[in-house]
């Protein structure tokens, strides 16, 4: 988390929300399959 910390002040707002995004859309992702499993 340190390091991500440290990364996200060297990026532009704009780089830094679509790092942000990819990061979001891997933890939704994660969450759907997880739904999906419980549900199936």
């Amino acid at each position: 988390m340190k390091v991500k910390v440290k990364v996200s002040k060297y990026l532009t707002p704009e780089q830094r929300s679509k790092f942000y995004q990819k990061k979001n859309s891997r933890l939704a992702g994660r969450l759907i399959k997880l739904l999906k499993a419980i549900l199936s």
